[in-house]
């Protein structure tokens, strides 16, 4: 009896919710995800971590920022690819909204 309970309360749970739940289950999951959260993290500040040039230098009471003077597009682009790819997925999401629904 409880089974059935148990699969009745899972009706309207989408498939995205139930493989998440299932996914945050394991702790090891958990870990593993947030480390390759902090990894990227590091990736895409590289250029800020691991740089010669200062981040704030004044000289002669004059404030300066030679590090985000000198940035080019390299640096980031990761900042650029993801915009491009996001927003050609919700220029997608859009047009497939407006189809007409067609019956058999």
């Amino acid at each position: 009896m409880s089974k059935k309970i148990k699969q009745q309360s899972d009706w309207g749970v989408s498939y995205g919710q139930m493989v998440s739940r299932e996914f945050f289950k394991n702790k090891l999951n958990v870990a593993s995800l947030i480390f390759i959260i902090f990894l990227f993290t590091v990736a895409v500040l590289a250029p800020f971590i691991a740089n010669d040039k200062p981040l704030v230098i004044k000289i002669d009471g004059v404030s300066s920022y030679p590090l985000f003077a000198n940035l080019n597009a390299v640096d980031y682009s990761v900042f650029v690819s993801l915009y491009w790819h996001y927003s050609d997925l919700s220029y997608k999401v859009e047009q497939e909204k407006r189809k007409p629904i067609t019956s058999r």
